[in-house]
């Protein structure tokens, strides 16, 4: 099961919009404020409430809490926009579910919850949030701390239990993981660390935060929390990680998706993108969404090549620096 579509009338900036997916990889570009964290935010919403209720009317009372908690410095007014005309539907396969601010029995027409049951999601936030574990959770639920719930749902999905049964896939990665980071995470005293391979044992303060990426993705593999017909939104993975090592993640993601997990990302990074277009199988499913602003609000673009997006603002960058890099060396 996978997320086909998405259509978004008068929610934040994304006033209408409407983009199609693949199964495997979708990538999403665009300036600041184009709404690529929104829609990862959006998604997510919905599929951490599928499946946890068996009404419609659940569902979409789930929805709305989940998008006020995703969006925590913004009032539901605004969030919304005018509650009225705001709309949110996500296609998921074949079944089109709709979300409408408001009274839920204007809105009859909602597929039957339990025809579908939803995948497990995770998203893992541009914030890196595992070296603040010690107490966060019971912080956050005394004192009701304004976080963004994708930022406390990280820290609950990274303590989970070990997996029992992990596929060789999974296994496959991690030591691939494990040579990137130099060992394995330990989790102790609500504490995360690196035990190095040569003996020592390095808490995640005192990571790298590179390489705390990396050691966050090999904790959800051993956990099970990203497994075949995981969704995995990803905001910024690049970001902190050393271009040497952009290509291997890509590998991962890459090898994630053919083994079955469906994986949006959000990119400013022209080599992150690019590598996605290089590495690819003619087998892999691949697609890149280029956002950009109009007088009509913001639009998509897909293709699937990342060289052939017409609007592609980190392409364009790269063209402008090559250009002033010219005219400086020719005076």
């Amino acid at each position: 099961m996978a997320i086909k579509r998405i259509t978004v009338n008068n929610f934040t900036v994304l006033e209408k919009f409407d983009a199609e997916f693949c199964d495997g990889v979708n990538v999403f570009i665009g300036e600041n404020g184009t709404g690529k964290t929104h829609l990862l935010k959006i998604m997510y919403a919905f599929c951490q409430a599928f499946g946890l209720n068996n009404d419609p009317l659940s569902m979409v009372t789930s929805v709305q809490s989940n998008l006020i908690q995703l969006f925590p410095t913004l009032e539901a007014d605004k969030l919304f926009n005018e509650a009225r005309s705001a709309s949110l539907i996500i296609t998921i396969d074949d079944l089109d579910y709709p979300f409408y601010p408001g009274d839920f029995r204007e809105h009859p027409h909602y597929p039957h919850i339990g025809e579908k049951e939803m995948n497990a999601s995770i998203f893992i936030p541009t914030a890196e949030m595992l070296s603040h574990s010690k107490g966060f959770l019971n912080l956050y639920k005394k004192f009701n701390l304004p976080f963004d719930k994708s930022q406390v749902d990280i820290i609950v999905n990274a303590g989970l239990p070990d997996a029992k049964n992990l596929s060789f896939n999974s296994q496959k990665m991690m030591y691939k993981i494990a040579e990137i980071i130099g060992g394995n995470v330990v989790y102790e005293d609500d504490i995360y660390y690196i035990a190095k391979n040569n003996g020592d044992k390095i808490s995640f303060q005192l990571e790298a935060e590179g390489i705390k990426k990396f050691a966050l993705l090999w904790q959800l593999l051993k956990n099970g929390s990203i497994e075949k017909d995981t969704i995995l939104f990803w905001d910024e993975p690049e970001a902190n990680i050393n271009p040497k090592l952009i290509p291997t993640l890509v590998d991962i993601l890459l090898e994630l998706a053919r083994n079955g997990v469906q994986i949006f990302v959000a990119t400013h990074d022209y080599v992150f993108a690019k590598y996605f277009e290089v590495k690819m199988s003619e087998s892999d499913s691949v697609k890149f969404h280029a956002l950009y602003k109009t007088d009509e609000g913001v639009k998509c673009e897909t293709q699937d090549k990342f060289i052939a997006l017409e609007n592609n603002s980190i392409m364009q960058e790269s063209i402008r620096l090559y250009k002033e890099e010219v005219k400086k060396v020719m005076g």
